[in-house]
């Protein structure tokens, strides 16, 4: 994260590294290669209760708490005053279409609003993972390649930055 102030007419730069680990496949995908079943319910809420998704439509992140069973797309809720489906409120508002009407929904029911819980539904198509799931903790081979990957060297990060600040002081935008 790189946030820039001017300091005492100088320009201040103000660095953070910070990883982070974003799944390609959408949770939707992984439910349904989880040991080829969607019914081994057991094994795919193991795999996906506690972790973070980030949807597609907002970039948001969201702590998944559980699965919604007998829920699907198709289900109805009320917003401004009308009954719609999921499918049609993702259709409205982010202008995309639900593949699978079959998924069933996961959510989050850490959400606070006006002092009360208000669980957010989900839609596992729009939903990506964030983070190190359990089964790459346990491959130790993964995890010392991240960690050379992630230990930045800080004569690396000096030059880096460095060079980046030769450009901004560069840019007449900016000066």
């Amino acid at each position: 994260m790189i946030s820039i102030n001017i300091h005492d007419k100088n320009t201040m730069l103000g660095v953070e590294v910070i990883h982070e680990i974003r799944h390609l496949d959408s949770v939707h995908f992984l439910i349904n290669r989880s040991d080829g079943k969607t019914d081994n319910k057991e094994a795919i809420e193991d795999h996906l209760i506690g972790t973070t998704v980030m949807t597609t439509y907002n970039k948001k992140t969201y702590q998944v708490n559980g699965i919604l069973w007998d829920m699907t797309p198709l289900n109805e809720f009320e917003y401004k005053g009308f009954d719609i489906t999921y499918a049609w409120y993702f259709k409205y508002k982010y202008k995309i279409t639900v593949i699978d009407l079959s998924q069933r929904l996961i959510f989050d029911d850490s959400n606070m609003t006006n002092g009360f819980i208000e669980p957010v539904h989900l839609i596992p198509e729009f939903c990506n993972l964030i983070g190190i799931s359990n089964a790459m903790r346990r491959n130790c081979d993964l995890i010392q390649e991240l960690n050379q990957y992630m230990s930045v060297v800080p004569a690396n990060a000096l030059k880096s930055l460095d060079k980046f600040m030769k450009r901004v002081k560069g840019t007449a935008e900016v000066t």
